[in-house]
Protein backbone atom coordinates (compact mmCIF):
# COMPACT_ATOMS: atom_id res chain seq x y z
CA UNK A 1 0.00 0.00 0.00
CA UNK A 2 1.47 2.65 -1.04
CA UNK A 3 1.64 6.09 1.39
CA UNK A 4 -0.17 9.30 0.86
CA UNK A 5 2.46 12.25 -0.63
CA UNK A 6 2.32 15.68 0.78
CA UNK A 7 4.21 18.33 -1.63
CA UNK A 8 5.73 21.43 0.21
CA UNK A 9 8.00 24.31 -1.05
CA UNK A 10 11.45 24.44 0.60
CA UNK A 11 10.33 27.15 2.28
CA UNK A 12 7.89 25.49 3.79
CA UNK A 13 10.27 22.82 5.02
CA UNK A 14 12.78 25.20 6.38
CA UNK A 15 9.43 27.48 8.57
CA UNK A 16 7.98 24.18 9.92
CA UNK A 17 10.36 20.89 9.75
CA UNK A 18 8.89 19.80 12.86
CA UNK A 19 4.92 19.55 11.55
CA UNK A 20 6.69 17.24 8.91
CA UNK A 21 8.26 15.19 10.25
CA UNK A 22 5.17 14.84 12.88
CA UNK A 23 3.27 13.68 9.66
CA UNK A 24 6.30 11.56 7.88
CA UNK A 25 5.89 9.54 11.47
CA UNK A 26 1.87 9.42 11.05
CA UNK A 27 2.79 7.33 7.73
CA UNK A 28 3.28 9.92 5.05
CA UNK A 29 5.56 10.93 2.49
CA UNK A 30 6.79 14.64 2.37
CA UNK A 31 8.27 15.81 -1.17
CA UNK A 32 10.05 18.81 -0.62
CA UNK A 33 10.33 21.45 -3.87
CA UNK A 34 11.85 24.33 -5.00
CA UNK A 35 10.06 25.81 -7.71
CA UNK A 36 7.78 22.59 -8.62
CA UNK A 37 11.22 20.11 -8.79
CA UNK A 38 11.50 17.81 -6.26
CA UNK A 39 14.71 18.50 -4.21
CA UNK A 40 14.10 15.95 -1.57
CA UNK A 41 11.84 13.20 -0.02
CA UNK A 42 11.08 12.79 3.68
CA UNK A 43 9.81 9.18 4.34
CA UNK A 44 10.05 6.78 7.76
CA UNK A 45 12.76 4.60 7.93
CA UNK A 46 11.98 1.06 7.12
CA UNK A 47 11.05 -0.74 9.82
CA UNK A 48 13.58 -2.65 11.57
CA UNK A 49 13.37 -6.97 10.46
CA UNK A 50 14.11 -9.83 11.99
CA UNK A 51 14.31 -13.16 11.27
CA UNK A 52 13.26 -15.82 14.06
CA UNK A 53 16.65 -16.94 14.00
CA UNK A 54 17.57 -13.67 14.59
CA UNK A 55 15.25 -13.07 17.12
CA UNK A 56 16.66 -15.79 19.63
CA UNK A 57 20.18 -15.28 18.95
CA UNK A 58 19.79 -11.62 20.05
CA UNK A 59 17.42 -13.07 23.18
CA UNK A 60 20.30 -15.58 24.32
CA UNK A 61 23.01 -13.12 23.93
CA UNK A 62 21.30 -10.87 26.41
CA UNK A 63 21.17 -13.53 29.09
CA UNK A 64 24.49 -14.18 28.49
CA UNK A 65 24.95 -10.29 30.11
CA UNK A 66 25.51 -9.25 33.47
CA UNK A 67 22.06 -9.27 35.17
CA UNK A 68 21.05 -5.32 35.39
CA UNK A 69 18.54 -3.57 37.25
CA UNK A 70 15.16 -4.16 36.19
CA UNK A 71 13.67 -1.60 32.81
CA UNK A 72 10.63 0.50 32.58
CA UNK A 73 8.47 -0.55 29.47
CA UNK A 74 8.52 2.37 27.17
CA UNK A 75 5.35 4.05 26.42
CA UNK A 76 5.76 4.74 23.35
CA UNK A 77 6.92 2.40 20.34
CA UNK A 78 7.83 3.10 16.85
CA UNK A 79 3.53 -2.88 14.57
CA UNK A 80 4.14 -6.30 13.61
CA UNK A 81 4.04 -9.11 11.67
CA UNK A 82 3.19 -12.53 12.60
CA UNK A 83 1.58 -12.09 16.00
CA UNK A 84 3.08 -14.87 17.35
CA UNK A 85 0.73 -16.50 20.00
CA UNK A 86 1.14 -13.77 22.57
CA UNK A 87 -1.17 -11.10 21.18
CA UNK A 88 -3.21 -12.33 23.49
CA UNK A 89 -1.83 -14.44 26.08
CA UNK A 90 -2.11 -13.93 29.46
CA UNK A 91 -3.99 -10.27 29.24
CA UNK A 92 -7.86 -10.38 28.79
CA UNK A 93 -8.19 -13.79 27.90
CA UNK A 94 -7.53 -17.25 29.50
CA UNK A 95 -7.23 -20.74 29.07
CA UNK A 96 -5.19 -20.73 25.71
CA UNK A 97 -2.31 -23.20 24.94
CA UNK A 98 -0.63 -23.71 28.36
CA UNK A 99 2.60 -23.10 26.73
CA UNK A 100 2.12 -19.55 25.74
CA UNK A 101 0.73 -18.59 28.78
CA UNK A 102 2.60 -15.56 30.39
CA UNK A 103 2.64 -15.93 33.91
CA UNK A 104 -0.53 -17.69 34.91
CA UNK A 105 -0.08 -19.10 37.78
CA UNK A 106 3.35 -20.12 37.11
CA UNK A 107 6.26 -18.42 35.64
CA UNK A 108 6.54 -16.43 32.44
CA UNK A 109 8.61 -18.29 30.20
CA UNK A 110 11.61 -16.46 28.39
CA UNK A 111 10.86 -15.14 25.12
CA UNK A 112 13.25 -16.91 23.38
CA UNK A 113 11.64 -20.05 24.24
CA UNK A 114 8.60 -19.39 22.88
CA UNK A 115 10.36 -18.21 19.39
CA UNK A 116 12.09 -21.37 18.89
CA UNK A 117 8.95 -23.27 19.38
CA UNK A 118 7.25 -21.28 16.65
CA UNK A 119 11.04 -21.93 14.98
CA UNK A 120 9.92 -25.70 15.57
CA UNK A 121 6.64 -25.37 13.86
CA UNK A 122 6.78 -23.18 11.19
CA UNK A 123 10.96 -22.73 10.07
CA UNK A 124 12.64 -19.75 9.61
CA UNK A 125 9.99 -16.61 9.37
CA UNK A 126 10.27 -13.41 10.14
CA UNK A 127 8.56 -12.22 13.61
CA UNK A 128 7.73 -9.23 15.45
CA UNK A 129 5.03 -7.93 17.31
CA UNK A 130 1.97 -5.25 17.57
CA UNK A 131 2.61 -2.25 20.02
CA UNK A 132 -1.04 -3.38 20.32
CA UNK A 133 -0.02 -6.36 21.68
CA UNK A 134 1.96 -4.95 24.08
CA UNK A 135 -1.13 -3.00 25.52
CA UNK A 136 -2.37 -6.30 26.05
CA UNK A 137 0.96 -7.61 27.90
CA UNK A 138 0.79 -4.55 29.75
CA UNK A 139 -2.92 -5.01 30.86
CA UNK A 140 -2.01 -8.51 32.05
CA UNK A 141 1.12 -7.22 34.16
CA UNK A 142 -1.50 -4.32 35.91
CA UNK A 143 -4.01 -7.26 37.01
CA UNK A 144 -1.18 -9.76 37.78
CA UNK A 145 -1.28 -11.08 41.72
CA UNK A 146 0.61 -12.19 43.57
CA UNK A 147 3.55 -9.70 43.14
CA UNK A 148 6.15 -12.14 42.12
CA UNK A 149 3.60 -13.10 38.79
CA UNK A 150 3.69 -9.35 37.68
CA UNK A 151 7.55 -9.33 38.14
CA UNK A 152 7.50 -12.69 35.99
CA UNK A 153 5.43 -11.01 33.42
CA UNK A 154 7.04 -7.80 33.03
CA UNK A 155 10.45 -9.10 32.68
CA UNK A 156 8.47 -11.58 29.71
CA UNK A 157 7.65 -8.22 28.47
CA UNK A 158 10.49 -6.44 29.23
CA UNK A 159 12.63 -9.15 27.32
CA UNK A 160 10.10 -9.45 24.13
CA UNK A 161 10.02 -5.99 23.26
CA UNK A 162 13.83 -5.94 23.66
CA UNK A 163 14.22 -8.43 21.17
CA UNK A 164 11.57 -8.96 18.23
CA UNK A 165 10.89 -5.66 16.40
CA UNK A 166 7.58 -4.07 17.28
CA UNK A 167 5.67 -1.58 14.65
CA UNK A 168 3.42 0.73 15.19
CA UNK A 169 -0.31 1.67 14.43
CA UNK A 170 -0.02 4.37 11.35
CA UNK A 171 -2.53 6.60 9.82
CA UNK A 172 -3.12 3.86 6.52
CA UNK A 173 -3.20 1.08 9.96
CA UNK A 174 -6.32 2.92 11.05
CA UNK A 175 -7.95 3.75 7.88
CA UNK A 176 -7.56 -0.16 6.63
CA UNK A 177 -8.94 -0.96 10.28
CA UNK A 178 -11.80 1.47 9.43
CA UNK A 179 -12.85 -0.24 6.26
CA UNK A 180 -12.63 -3.77 7.60
CA UNK A 181 -14.64 -2.78 10.26
CA UNK A 182 -16.94 -0.90 8.46
CA UNK A 183 -17.64 -4.30 5.88
CA UNK A 184 -17.77 -6.15 8.75
CA UNK A 185 -20.67 -4.25 10.58
CA UNK A 186 -22.64 -3.91 7.44
CA UNK A 187 -23.02 -7.76 7.83
CA UNK A 188 -23.89 -7.68 11.90
CA UNK A 189 -20.09 -8.63 12.76
CA UNK A 190 -18.45 -7.25 15.27
CA UNK A 191 -14.37 -7.42 16.31
CA UNK A 192 -12.89 -6.58 19.14
CA UNK A 193 -10.72 -2.88 18.43
CA UNK A 194 -7.56 -4.29 19.69
CA UNK A 195 -7.80 -7.66 17.33
CA UNK A 196 -8.69 -4.83 14.60
CA UNK A 197 -5.83 -3.18 14.74
CA UNK A 198 -3.38 -6.67 15.17
CA UNK A 199 -5.57 -7.50 12.45
CA UNK A 200 -4.95 -4.55 10.00
CA UNK A 201 -1.14 -4.46 11.07
CA UNK A 202 -0.91 -7.48 9.54
CA UNK A 203 -2.58 -7.49 6.68
CA UNK A 204 -0.70 -4.00 5.43
CA UNK A 205 2.58 -5.72 6.13
CA UNK A 206 1.71 -8.81 4.24
CA UNK A 207 1.63 -11.20 7.62
CA UNK A 208 -0.29 -13.87 9.16
CA UNK A 209 -1.24 -13.68 12.99
CA UNK A 210 -0.10 -16.31 14.99
CA UNK A 211 -2.95 -16.84 18.05
CA UNK A 212 -4.16 -18.82 20.75
CA UNK A 213 -7.82 -17.11 20.25
CA UNK A 214 -8.76 -18.04 16.21
CA UNK A 215 -12.17 -16.63 16.74
CA UNK A 216 -10.85 -13.42 17.86
CA UNK A 217 -9.43 -12.97 13.98
CA UNK A 218 -11.42 -15.48 11.72
CA UNK A 219 -13.53 -12.78 10.58
CA UNK A 220 -11.07 -10.19 8.96
CA UNK A 221 -11.33 -11.01 5.45
CA UNK A 222 -7.50 -12.21 3.69
CA UNK A 223 -6.42 -12.38 7.11
CA UNK A 224 -3.75 -15.63 7.48
CA UNK A 225 -4.46 -16.95 10.98
CA UNK A 226 -1.39 -19.18 12.72
CA UNK A 227 -3.05 -21.23 15.54
CA UNK A 228 -0.53 -20.99 18.47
Amino acid sequence: MEPPVLHVSEAEAVRDMASILQRVRAGMEVVIERDTEPVAVVRAAAPVRRTISECIALAKAHEARPARPPRSIPTSLPTWKRSFAIANCGTRQRGTDPRFECGHRRRAPKPHRTAEQFQTGYGEIEIDISVVTVVELTHGIQRAKPEEWRRHRQAFVDELIRDVPVHPVTVETAKLAGRIEGEQAEQGVGIAFEDLLIAATALQLGFGVATGNVRHFEHVPGLNIIKG
